[in-house]
C-alpha cells in the first residue's frame, strides 16, 4: 500500500515538474460557421488575422477546399481537396499576391503540368508530373524568360539543351 502511494505521489510530482517546465504556447483560434449550407472553418494567427480557411459540404465531413494566407493578409495557397488530400488545381502566391506556382493533384499526388514563375511573373520552369515524379521534357528559364535548359526526365534526366 505504501509503495503504491509512493508511486502515485512520485508520478504526480513528475507531472507537476514537467508541466511547469514546458513553455506556454499561444494557440491560434479556430471557429466555424455555416454559409449556403456549407461549413466554413477558419484558423487565425495570434493577431486575429486569418491563417487558413477550410470549406466542407454540409452533407459530409470531408474538406473540399482550402485557402491559406500570409500574416499580411495576402493569399498564399489555394486549392480543392478530397478529405486531407489535394485533388485538383492548386495555386501558390508570393506575399505580394503574385501567382508563383500552379499544379494539379490527383488524390494527393502531383499529376499534370506544373508551372513555377519568378516573382517578376516570368516563367521559371514548367513540366509534367505523374504520381509526384517529373516525367518528359521540363523547360527551365532565366529571369528574363530565356530558355536556360531542357531536361528529359524520361531518359535518365538527360539534359537536351
Amino acid at each position: 500500500m505504501i509503495s503504491k502511494l509512493y508511486m502515485l505521489l512520485s508520478l504526480l510530482f513528475l507531472v507537476t515538474i514537467i508541466s511547469c517546465s514546458v513553455k506556454e504556447e499561444k494557440e491560434t483560434s479556430i471557429n466555424a460557421f455555416e454559409i449556403w449550407n456549407d461549413t466554413i472553418v477558419k484558423q487565425k494567427y495570434e493577431d486575429g488575422s486569418i491563417k487558413t480557411v477550410w470549406g466542407y459540404r454540409s452533407d459530409d465531413t470531408i474538406m473540399h477546399y482550402q485557402w491559406s494566407y500570409y500574416k499580411n493578409g495576402e493569399l498564399w495557397l489555394e486549392g480543392p481537396s478530397d478529405g486531407n488530400l489535394r485533388h485538383g488545381k492548386w495555386k501558390a502566391y508570393n506575399e505580394s499576391g503574385i501567382l508563383v506556382a500552379q499544379g494539379t493533384y490527383k488524390m494527393g499526388k502531383a499529376t499534370g503540368i506544373k508551372t513555377v514563375w519568378y516573382d517578376n511573373t516570368t516563367k521559371f520552369y514548367e513540366g509534367e508530373m505523374k504520381d509526384n515524379k517529373r516525367v518528359g521534357v521540363w523547360k527551365f528559364f532565366d529571369k528574363n524568360g530565356e530558355l536556360n535548359k531542357e531536361i528529359d526526365y524520361s531518359k535518365n534526366d538527360t539534359i537536351i539543351h
